[in-house]
Order: structure tokens, then sequence, then C-alpha cells
């Protein structure tokens, strides 16, 4: 399947185990529990595939060169433009939790903003390899060959010190709710701006959090799911791999937010009837796919 264009492809549990996929187009595919054990998948292009729980071990990953043939006969060299790197594997945005790229040779590969969580590179041979943006919480550090400084740009697990500040946050959660269900006559609105929130994820479902403002927080896999969020402002946060399950999201601000892999089953994505006009949910410049909706409650967005 050299070259093949693949784009949108449901491959889910397919077995590809030693194929031929050198720079093919698998950009978007579905590839959960896929098996591509010693695949050569040279200069392919996988931007936003889910890999989740994929097995990928042995395989060729390394930057390609593909050779066309021009009309007067003459075979020119052609550097698939996909990856970081002219020429690399581009798994930018892509969902690889709990992948296995155990053996696997990764040069010139592009992990940006891709979700990492929990996968397995034991003997995964890095070279040029960029994980700008990638989530990698839950893998095991000492897999991967790179300085604390060539990962400050990677999201890691959370610190002590986001731990701890989390415990801070609490109380400020149960004071919005009060101020919630008062209609702000006790109470105070919650501002979480710049937060890391995710050792509170387990804690922010089935609140009442109406209007909170939560702008440029890191809330990777957070979970919101059954939450009151009517009006809340997520404003160029990192919400990739969030759970937003039944949650009342009318009038919600997303403008410029990374919800990849967000799930939004069963939540509610109307207009908030306001006194004077009705206040849309804004997805302005944020990155999601149409699917991620389909069985969300919407009207036009």
């Amino acid at each position: 399947m050299s070259g093949a264009d693949l784009k949108g492809a449901r491959l889910t549990a397919a077995v590809l185990d030693r194929s031929n996929l050198f720079a093919a187009d698998l950009r978007g595919c579905d590839l959960r529990f896929a098996s591509l054990i010693g695949a050569d998948v040279r200069g392919a292009s996988l931007r936003g595939a889910d890999l989740s729980l994929a097995i990928l071990d042995n395989a060729d990953f390394r930057s390609a060169v593909m050779l066309r043939q021009t009309p007067n006969g003459d075979s020119v060299k052609e550097l698939p433009n996909s990856g970081h790197i002219r020429g690399g594997v581009d798994f930018s945005g892509a969902s690889l939790k709990s992948a296995s790229f155990k053996g696997a040779a990764l040069k010139g590969v592009n992990f940006k903003d891709a979700i990492l969580q929990g996968a397995a590179f034991k003997s995964a041979k890095f070279e040029n390899v960029c994980l700008t943006g990638a989530v990698l919480t839950d893998v095991f550090r000492e897999e991967l060959p790179f300085s604390d400084a060539e990962l400050r740009g990677a999201v890691l697990a959370p610190t002590r010190e986001a731990a701890a500040r989390c415990l801070k946050i609490l109380p400020l959660l149960q004071e919005h709710e009060r101020w919630v269900t008062t209609g702000g006559r006790d109470g105070q609105a919650a501002i979480l701006d710049d937060e890391d929130i995710r050792p509170l994820s387990k804690s922010l479902k089935g609140r009442e959090l109406t209007a909170i403002c939560c702008r440029r927080v890191l809330g990777v896999g957070a979970d919101f799911s059954g939450s009151q969020l009517q009006g809340a402002n997520f404003e160029c946060a990192d919400l990739r791999d969030a759970n937003f399950t039944g949650a009342d999201l009318r009038g919600t601000n997303f403008k410029g937010a990374n919800l990849s892999y967000a799930t939004f089953d069963k939540a509610d994505i109307r207009s908030l009837p306001m006194p004077n006009r009705a206040l849309p949910v804004n997805f302005t410049d944020a990155r999601f796919r149409q699917e991620q909706f389909a069985r969300s409650v919407h009207d036009k967005v």
C-alpha cells in the first residue's frame, strides 16, 4: 500500500503486520486496536489519526524519500512534507493512548500535540523527534532518552505544586456552586484562568459550574460529565480527551480551545436563551472533529 490514499478509513483492529505503508496518507484514520508490527510506515502521514491501544512494535517510522516519474520518463525525488521535517512521519494531533512502540525506529517523527498517555517505548530508537505539546503522562520516564529540558514543551504528569494548588481550588468550586444556586446572593464566582486542573479531574463531575471562567486551563482528560457549564469560558483551554458527556454547555465559549478527542456524547450545545438574545456556543478557531458531536444535542453552532 505504498503511497496509498487512506484518509479517514476505518481500520479498527485491522491486522497490518509487516505491511508496506511507505508514504501512505492515513490522516484521520481510525486505527484503534490495530496491529502494525514490523510495518514500513516511513514518510506516512497519520495526522489526527486514532491509534489508541495500537501495537506498533518494531515498525519503521523513519523519514522517507519517494521517487516520482516525470512525463519524460525521468525519476525525481519527492519528499513528503507531512512531519516536522520533510519526509518525516507525521503523528501530530493523533491519539496514541496506550499504543506500543517497542523497538520501533522513530527517526524524524512528529508527535506534536499527540496524546501519548500510557504509550510504551521500550527499546525504541529516537532521532530528531518532535514532542512539543505531546501528552506524555503515564509513560515510563526511563523509556524516553530525553533530558528534562528537551521535554519542556511536552505535557507531563502534574507537578506536586499543581496538586497542592488544586487542594486550594476545591473550596473555590464550592463557593462558585453556592454563587450559582443562590443566584449570586451568596458565594463567589470562581476564576481558574491558567490553572492546571488535571488533579481535580474527578472532582469536576456533575457540578454546578455555570459561568465559570477557565481560560487557558490545562485540562487534558478532565471529567466534566453531567456538569452544568452554561455560559462557561474555556477560551484557549487545552481540553484534549476531556469528558463532557451529558454536560449542559449551552452558550459556552470554546474559542481557540483544543478539543481533540474530547467526548460530547449527549451534551447540550444549543444556544443559551438570554433576556435580549440567544447566546450560541462559540467554537471559533477551536480544534475538533465534526463526528465528536454526532450524539450531542445541538442547533446551529
